[in-house]
Formats: C-alpha cells, structure tokens, sequence
C-alpha cells in the first residue's frame, strides 16, 4: 500500500509499532519507507522496492494475554512468513 503525504528534511527506512496493551508483540508493527524525491544518489540503487525491506518477527501462536510469564517463540516470521 502506497500511500502519498510530505515528510519535510527526512526520508529513510523506519518501523512502527503500537504502545497498546500488547498489540506489538501481537503482530502490530511494520515498515515505513519514506523516498526522498530529490535524491542525489538516485541512480546508484540497483533494487529499490518491497522485496528490499526484511522484517523479523517472533511468533507465539496464541494472543499475547493468554500466554503465562515469559514466553517462548515457537517460530520465526521473516515478512510475515514461517514454519510452525
């Protein structure tokens, strides 16, 4: 999803999250890229898309509030995909 709004004097790859209950370590998070329109070194990328930003993520398999003490990740997601 390509959404379009001004960020002024910034750009970069950054990560989101919710502060929420535990909506984070429910899966709540992800990247945002912001492109610098007037970028310098433009024509030096070869690769520059979504298949270029890599999350890592544990996963539990079970909401976080029915999970007892600390827990322990049963696998890991990269972009969302794994093995259970």
């Amino acid at each position: 999803v390509y959404i379009r709004f001004h960020v002024p004097d910034q750009a970069g790859t950054f990560w989101y999250h919710s502060h929420y209950s535990t909506q984070y370590c429910d899966g709540l998070r992800g990247v945002l890229v912001v492109y610098d329109p007037d970028d310098p070194h433009e024509n030096l990328y070869d690769i520059d898309n979504d298949d270029t930003v890599i999350t890592l993520a544990d996963w539990y398999h079970f909401p976080a509030p029915k999970l007892v003490g600390i827990p322990r990740p049963i696998s890991t997601l990269i972009n969302g995909i794994g093995r259970y």
